[in-house]
């Protein structure tokens, strides 16, 4: 089973497109299944390498076209984007460097800004 959150606000609409474009990513025909997990995960292994840590990461897909919405909650990417991921590495970065809860607060305050920013 897959499963997709929306916001209960969201008109009818924006619900249907949401469906769509889930099903056409997992669906029957879709390009990720659940099976791909297996794959996802072994695609780690090979950063392992001494060479493979001497590079970086590039997350760029997207970069700089990523927009607070008037009517959603967050922050809102193009369609194709690697804003996700680079707001998973932020979020995990901004946990590593606090050393408390209000520390963890106080630097995430702007984080919206701090996405929508090339």
């Amino acid at each position: 089973m897959t499963w997709v959150i929306g916001e209960k606000r969201m008109s009818e609409e924006a619900k249907e497109r949401l469906q769509i474009a889930v099903h056409r990513a997992f669906g029957t025909g879709g390009m990720v299944e659940s099976d791909d997990s297996d794959n996802f995960e072994y695609c780690g292994l090979p950063n392992e390498g001494f060479v493979t840590r001497q590079g970086t990461l590039n997350a760029k897909m997207g970069l700089g076209r990523g927009r607070i919405d008037a009517d959603y909650p967050g922050v809102v990417g193009p369609y194709m984007s690697e804003l996700a991921i680079r707001g998973f590495y932020r979020a995990y970065a901004d946990f590593m460097k606090s050393g408390s809860w209000p520390d963890l607060t106080a630097r995430t305050q702007q984080w919206k800004e701090a996405m929508c920013v090339a």
